[in-house]
């Protein structure tokens, strides 16, 4: 059989392959994980429901009238025959409202039944993951089958994803956006228009204002919007996105009485340390490398040692990237060595999760789905391929615990090792990161 016959029939493997883990995976989604679940999904839509059934009551923000919301929710579920919104409430029968007004103000299009609300939540996760997946294997040249067997293979065993739908969060649903995101520099790198640009920074923006937790991206992406508009013109794009995200945080705050609900949720989110951030150990499942660190010690002031050793963290992180960036210039300027970088959406995407996954005071492993980007960049083709491959291999291997059931059959549990495994998994997925920006291809 010649390489020309062979190939074709290596694709339609991969596409026979990737069906038949969709499938899997799609009954992993359906059977083994029942929507009685959901505890962060119960506060999403739980929050927009108990706002609803308040009617003309004037029941404040649920950073500050959080019992009142708890109440609502309470009664409801005490007289439902919906026996999964009876378990939820039974387990969360408080609120913990971490989330901005505008999050909690997008599940208000939810339906009111609590099951089939979930029901669509979690067939979204997983039609999120696998698009996300296929459309950001793709950019980065993978072939589409191949593309198309790691979308639908990783739903089914990558361990970070089956903690998402166990709790009902919505790191899927972000895994997406940043590949819209990535898209989104893509064309705006490409058409180099002030239109263009302007949706990247609105995107952006909104991104930030729905849950701050990856502002890193937005900031690294300013990279791209420079690098595409121009220093004059990307001030105009990022004034247009402010603007936008302006009139985000007004419909927000009018669907919770006022702008004080962002006050309020401040407020809330700061706690009595000054930051509920990084008030949650490791026994919570808070699996962050400065609280994994700093869980090790007996000092007095948890929070702010935890704060101190992830802005170290992010410093170490982002001199690496300058120093890559240094040793790559081969007698170019600074500036053309910036250009080169910011004109790879991909790599700007995978330095900026991991440097959220690495620096952040808080990591529940759920999050660690996002990892999947800066893995699945690690599979395209081109100079380095066999380096970066290796890392993506050993990180995906950490992160997704593929090695547990092995490890638990020689008596190592994943509750006593996996906080570890976890806060260091991003670390072969950055020497890959170091590596491509110490040898980008020049701009186009």
């Amino acid at each position: 059989m010649t390489s020309e016959s062979r190939q074709p029939s290596a694709r339609a493997l991969s596409w026979w392959l990737a069906l038949c883990f969709a499938l899997y995976s799609a009954g992993i989604v359906i059977q083994l994980f029942p929507p009685q679940r959901g505890i962060d999904f119960y506060h999403f839509w739980g929050i927009a429901a108990a706002h609803t059934l308040a009617g003309d009551e004037d029941v404040g923000t649920p950073y500050v009238n959080g019992p009142r919301y708890a109440a609502l929710l309470n009664v409801v579920a005490d007289a439902s025959q919906d026996r999964h919104f009876k378990q939820a409430n039974g387990e969360r029968r408080s609120i913990d409202p971490t989330g901005t007004p505008f999050f909690y103000m997008c599940f208000a299009g939810l339906p009111t039944d609590y099951s089939k609300a979930h029901s669509w939540f979690r067939a979204g996760q997983w039609l999120c993951l696998a698009l996300g997946l296929f459309w950001f294997a793709r950019r980065v040249g993978v072939d589409s089958g191949l593309a198309a067997l790691f979308a639908a293979a990783i739903p089914a065993f990558f361990y970070p994803f089956h903690s998402d739908l166990l709790v009902g969060n919505v790191n899927a649903y972000q895994l997406l956006a940043c590949v819209a995101i990535v898209a989104l520099a893509g064309a705006a790198n490409a058409a180099r228009g002030l239109v263009s640009g302007s949706v990247l920074a609105a995107v952006l923006v909104a991104f930030v204002v729905f849950k701050p937790n990856l502002a890193p991206i937005s900031l690294v992406f300013l990279l791209a919007l420079w690098n595409s508009l121009g220093l004059g013109r990307a001030f105009v794009a990022g004034a247009i996105g402010l603007a936008f995200g302006a009139v985000l945080v007004g419909i927000s705050s009018a669907y919770f009485g006022g702008l004080h609900a962002w006050s309020d949720w401040y407020a809330f989110l700061s706690g009595p340390t000054g930051s509920k951030v990084a008030d949650y150990p490791v026994s919570d499942g808070n699996y962050a490398p400065s609280v994994v660190f700093v869980d090790r010690t007996t000092h007095p002031n948890y929070a702010a040692l935890t704060y101190r050793v992830a802005l170290g963290i992010g410093a170490v992180l982002a001199l690496s990237w300058l120093a890559a960036l240094a040793v790559g210039r081969a007698g170019r300027s600074w500036i053309d060595r910036l250009r080169d970088v910011a004109a790879k959406p991909e790599l700007l995407m995978a330095s900026a999760l991991l440097f959220t996954l690495a620096a952040s005071p808080l990591v529940w492993f759920h999050y660690c789905v996002l990892a999947l980007l800066p893995i699945a960049w690690c599979l395209r083709p081109g100079a380095h391929a066999a380096f970066r491959q290796i890392c993506g291999c050993v990180s995906l291997v950490a992160y997704g615990c593929l090695l547990a059931p092995f490890l638990k059959s020689a008596g190592c549990e994943l509750a006593v090792y996996g906080p570890y495994v976890a806060a260091l998994a991003w670390i072969p997925l950055w020497a890959a990161v170091l590596v491509d920006v110490a040898h980008p291809r020049p701009a186009a």
